[in-house]
């Protein structure tokens, strides 16, 4: 390997320094964000051939939030529009999150707008295992 191949892989981005934010506010419970982008592909025959193609299909964006419990925001989010959709009201479950990622030693900062975000699972409960 060469000594810019070193130099580059030291300057890969650490996950201690990314930060969410919600509505300007930084989100210090959080301490993971992933997620992928999946583009599902259709098959296509090609005729006159015995080969198959691809195009472009529907694409699905999910991801996970990992949290540190500080206090019941999460479940309360949910909950709120639960109990309003079951009222017939129409308040809107999405929100809009920003991730940061400004490593010093990484070349540039990061950062990621993530638009109408929906919460699908908030796990509730707890663990005596857990320090």
């Amino acid at each position: 390997m060469s000594h810019n191949g070193i130099q580059n892989a030291l300057s890969r981005y650490g996950g201690m320094y990314g930060a969410a934010y919600l509505g300007g506010e930084l989100l210090a419970d959080v301490v993971e964000v992933s997620g992928n982008i999946e583009v599902n592909r259709i098959q296509v025959p090609l005729v006159g051939t015995t080969k198959t193609g691809y195009k472009s299909g529907r694409e699905t964006r999910e991801g996970n939030i990992k949290i540190q419990k500080v206090d019941s925001f999460w479940e309360t989010k949910l909950l709120t529009f639960l109990q309003a959709r079951a009222e017939g009201s129409t308040i809107s479950p999405c929100f809009d999150l920003v991730l940061k990622h400004t490593d010093p030693d990484a070349h540039s900062d990061e950062v990621w707008n993530l638009f109408n975000c929906q919460i699908w699972r908030v796990p509730i409960g707890f663990s005596i295992t857990d320090d």
